[in-house]
């Protein structure tokens, strides 16, 4: 258990520095256009990971670990796109200053592959030890996509005449109504 927690406070800590390492990055940039540009997409695309890791740290389901966990990964590797464009375009200096920066960047998006898939994994063997297979709580199997909601008839059916709760169409309850307002 402590080992666990060690490693989650560090892989915090990892994603802080990253996440305080491409804000000087961004600072560094020049104010021109593509610099604003660039710098706010990275501002916001290499804070995030650290926050979104956060956040699943304090999921409220195993569901929702994963899904932030996936969110983090989405911005890791938009960051490394933003990195790439700046090592291209030299806008702070020679690519090999980014190149730690980047590298970083790789090995977090590799952690948090392999975290995603252990989780999804976990999952899946916990469901179907549960239940005896994949499916998910409605029944339906993992790999299998939701049925789509029967609701009997569209409003835009000109036949369809869904029933009030009292038993009665909307039909005839509008006839009545208007009946009585005669």
């Amino acid at each position: 258990m402590a080992e666990t927690r060690h490693r989650q406070f560090d892989l915090e800590d990892r994603m802080l520095e990253f996440a305080s390492r491409v804000m000087d990055v961004v600072d560094a940039l020049p104010r021109r256009t593509a610099g604003r540009h660039i710098g706010a997409q990275l501002m916001r695309s290499g804070t995030a990971p650290a926050a979104l890791y956060a956040e699943a740290q304090g999921a409220e389901s195993r569901q929702d670990f994963v899904h932030k966990m996936r969110l983090a990964l989405k911005e890791l590797r938009e960051t490394k796109v933003w990195l790439k464009l700046l090592q291209r375009r030299s806008l702070v200096g020679s690519p090999e200053r980014l190149a730690p920066l980047a590298a970083e960047a790789d090995e977090l998006v590799a952690i948090f592959v392999t975290s995603i898939a252990t989780a999804a994994q976990n999952m899946k063997r916990r469901m179907k030890r549960n239940t005896g297979s994949e499916t998910v709580p409605s029944g339906r199997r993992l790999d299998e996509a939701p049925a789509p909601l029967d609701v009997g008839c569209s409003l835009l059916d000109v036949g369809c005449s869904p029933s009030t709760p009292a038993g009665r169409t909307l039909e005839a309850q509008n006839s009545t109504v208007g009946a009585a307002s005669r």
